[in-house]
């Protein structure tokens, strides 16, 4: 049996639940792989696995040819919504089936990045040209050990450089909004070198200044036509990542990673009050990362630790307020092949998390996972996967089973899995300092729920295309609800998901790559009250994105285009945002092999649009710079 390569696979998965019964849910799912040949041609093809859990990737050479002002644009590639408040450096959080928050999470070499405090992690923060690759995956089904998962999915992100030569290079680029000539420059510098025959050591810094003075609509300023600009909303910030690998004689390694972010931002607020105040950030994330791929020819042991840091400083004119958040964490994992009929992996998680905040006071949480995946094979096509994870948080216990099967039938494959779900509140939820306007509740109950998956994938490399109906049932759903008067955390309501993906990914001429990614969600509120059948908030029933990818002569060039739904602001749904759709175009002209030009154009309809209800977003830009390399 052909076992799966976790790099190199799509995954569309379908979710299964009811809310007294389970759904039997059929689902059909790509398992393609994008990848670059010698001579700069992209294509598709097949990987046949039989693996229940599969995923979406990115790699470096398709990175550079999307060429993304930034890593919440590289996601909306993938068919990720994304959730904004504004031009650059706004905070920005990833949205997957619904779900979005802790319910997404992601992991950053293998570093579990979600704040303990918010539950989030902001995708502004971090800098496209430090992704070596990025993989995701959908549903709550994870077979991975070192992770508890995500009721949502989980976003993958590797920075570890994958290059043996000495390199160097710099890019620097000014974009505009056609209101003023220059409203963000970006400039930064790139390098690696072998330090030894084992050891290289790779480096990036990079710095921008964005005013964020954009034109918005109309619609706000009906008697100030003057302020048809967004304001007050200026952005400076460092990002700076040093990585050192070293392989060992016995085919084991070491990586060290630091990233570093400091911003400086100001925060305009909701467009119709124009109030603002300013934040700034000092992030910071060290990780050691030890590999022995292959001991006795049977085991492959990985294990990490990690310290986070997170200082924010915010100001205002009603209010400052400061939040330090430090985390220390530590996994370890050894998985193995019992024989030609069983393998197995177990991995153990621990984290401690200290918070001294202006709104939460001096707290500590500790919380950890110990999780076990089984994969039997039956024959040379079918293999059945069992994860089993005892999720923890202080004192608080939950066990979290799931099961999955995969049939290979040579052109096309079926698999089908079923998983529990579960979240614990953040620190936040539990601990916010109770206030005029806020509290928090420490009696909150976990999130929890079950998801089932069943799918079809076509098994050809001349027209991979996937169709995927998926359903959660969600309860004890956690929300901050002012009906008392003041925020508080509740357990509010149950929910119930269940859509649809569509996906296709052609090389439809030489060097030109054709993707398409469709979801449809239908999801319902099953609460008391007037809520009781609303949609969920921030959530669209239809998102798409297209893409072509390639190259032609001295030219490599990516268009997309990405479609988000009307979605409403609030759970009571008496107030919409319309849907919007961006067409986004760049283009890098190879000049040299040492100099290499390159225009971006973004959001080229000029939409006027919000993610955020009151935060319109940027219309039509133009962005030109060169890359320098030795």
């Amino acid at each position: 049996m052909k076992r799966a390569t976790s790099d190199t696979s799509v995954s569309m998965h379908v979710s299964l639940s009811s809310k007294k019964t389970a759904l039997f849910l059929l689902a059909v799912f790509p398992a393609w792989a994008q990848t670059e040949t010698t001579d700069g041609e992209i294509y598709a093809y097949m990987n046949s696995t039989a693996i229940v859990e599969e995923k979406q990737t990115l790699t470096r050479p398709e990175i550079e040819k999307l060429n993304p002002s930034d890593v919440p644009t590289l996601l909306e590639y993938l068919g990720i919504t994304i959730k904004s408040s504004g031009g650059y450096g706004s905070e920005s959080i990833p949205s997957i089936r619904g779900f979005t928050g802790s319910s997404v999470k992601i992991l950053i070499n293998g570093i579990e990045m979600n704040s303990a405090q918010s539950g989030t992690f902001d995708f502004s923060t971090l800098d496209p040209e430090s992704i070596e690759k990025i993989q995701i995956v959908k549903g709550a089904f994870n077979q991975d050990v070192q992770t508890q998962g995500g009721n949502g999915g989980i976003i993958y992100i590797t920075t570890k450089s994958q290059d043996t030569q000495t390199s160097l290079s710099a890019d620097i680029s000014a974009k505009s909004y056609f209101s003023q000539p220059v409203d963000t420059i970006t400039g930064g510098i790139k390098a690696g070198s072998n330090i030894s025959g084992r050891t290289r050591i790779s480096a990036q810094t990079s710095g921008t200044f964005a005013k964020n003075k954009y034109p918005v609509s109309e619609k706000y300023f009906s008697e100030r036509k003057s302020d048809l600009l967004q304001q007050h909303n200026k952005m400076i910030d460092s990002k700076t990542s040093v990585m050192v690998d070293h392989q060992f004689e016995n085919g084991s390694s070491l990586n060290i990673s630091d990233i570093l972010f400091l911003g400086n931002k100001d925060l305009p607020g909701s467009i119709s009050s124009r109030e603002y105040s300013n934040q700034k950030d000092t992030n910071n994330s060290l990780s050691m990362k030890y590999e022995i791929p292959d001991l006795n020819g049977k085991y492959q042991i990985n294990s990490s630790a990690s310290w986070k840091s997170t200082n924010q400083k915010y100001k205002s004119n009603s209010e400052d307020s400061l939040h330090k958040l430090n985390s220390f964490g530590f996994s370890g994992a050894v998985s193995f092949d019992q024989n030609d009929f069983y393998s197995q992996a177990i991995g153990l998680t621990l984290q401690v998390d200290t918070l001294d905040s202006t709104n939460t006071e001096d707290k500590h949480v500790f919380s950890g996972t110990l999780k076990e995946t089984s994969t039997f094979f039956w024959g040379e096509r079918t293999s059945i996967v069992i994860p089993l994870a005892l999720n923890f948080q202080d004192t608080s216990i939950s066990f979290v089973p799931g099961a999955g099967i995969n049939f290979d039938f040579y052109s096309f494959e079926i698999f089908s899995n079923i998983s529990a779900m579960h979240l614990f509140p953040n620190m936040n939820q539990l601990y916010w300092e109770d206030s005029a306007y806020a509290c928090g509740n420490p009696d909150l109950k976990p999130e929890s729920g079950i998801g089932g998956e069943l799918g079809i994938s076509t098994n050809t490399i001349y027209f991979p295309l996937s169709f995927t109906i998926f359903s959660n049932y969600y309860k004890n759903k956690i929300q901050w609800d002012n009906s008392s008067g003041k925020w508080r955390p509740e357990n509010v309501a149950s929910a119930f998901y269940i859509g649809c993906d569509f996906s296709v990914s052609q090389e439809i001429m030489q060097n030109i790559l054709f993707k398409f990614n469709y979801e449809f969600l239908y999801n319902r509120l099953l609460a008391s009250g007037i809520t009781h059948g609303n949609r969920i908030m921030y959530t669209p029933a239809h998102t798409f994105s297209a893409s072509l990818i390639g190259s032609y002569k001295h030219v490599s060039f990516a268009i997309n285009g990405h479609y988000t739904g009307a979605r409403y602001v609030s759970n009571i749904n008496s107030s919409i945002l319309e849907g919007y759709f961006l067409l986004d175009f760049s283009a890098e002209f190879n000049v040299t092999s040492h100099i290499i030009p390159y225009i971006k154009a973004q959001n080229i309809l000029n939409q006027l649009y919000e993610q955020t209800e009151d935060y319109p977003m940027p219309g039509a830009s133009l962005e030109v710079g060169i890359k320098l390399k030795k």
